[in-house]
């Protein structure tokens, strides 16, 4: 005997999207997508791509059909939580280097407090290696910040660089973070 497969749960919008979009501020739809996205990186920091959304709605502890209110796809809460991530973390980095003047103290700043989070918590860091750099809206993320305070630094002659050459110094500095 062949299972049947039961098809995704039509979402409740003509557009096929799910119910509940990113902005929703209510707690409980904040509380389920940050659990969604919490087994999302546990789980893919741990699998890598051969992750189900099964695997996904069994470790956040919700039903099949509740991811369809949140996402359509593996696909898109991978990328959500990618970006948030890194999002977050972008944001205590720079408030934690706001009354900072020296664009390398900045930059070292940010590179510890990337490899403090790693070091305190594997599914993150294993996650992020995974597929923070492979997301083309990662990199737009990452790129609030650090290319400012490189600019910065070459701006006020800290960095003896080019002007050609910041985005290298981008991408040297996040290969070896």
């Amino acid at each position: 005997k062949s299972k049947r497969k039961t098809p995704p749960p039509r979402a409740d919008t003509d557009e096929g999207l799910p119910r509940y979009a990113a902005g929703d501020t209510s707690l409980q739809v904040q509380r389920t997508r940050a659990r969604l996205q919490e087994a999302a990186r546990r789980v893919f920091g741990r699998k890598g791509m051969a992750v189900s959304i099964s695997d996904v709605v069994e470790a956040a502890g919700i039903s099949r059909p509740s991811f369809y209110n949140y996402y359509s796809t593996v696909e898109q809460v991978l990328e959500s939580t990618t970006e948030d991530m890194v999002a977050e973390l972008n944001t205590q980095i720079d408030a934690s280097v706001r009354a900072v003047d020296d664009p390398a103290a900045r930059i070292a700043t940010g590179i510890r407090q990337y490899c403090k989070r790693a070091h305190d918590d594997p599914d993150w860091a294993n996650f992020l290696l995974h597929f923070g750099l492979l997301n083309p809206h990662i990199i737009e993320v990452m790129r609030r910040s650090l290319p400012r305070d490189i600019e910065l630094g070459l701006q006020s002659g800290r960095f003896p660089i080019g002007n050609d050459q910041v985005n290298g110094a981008f991408a040297l500095i996040v290969g070896r973070v």
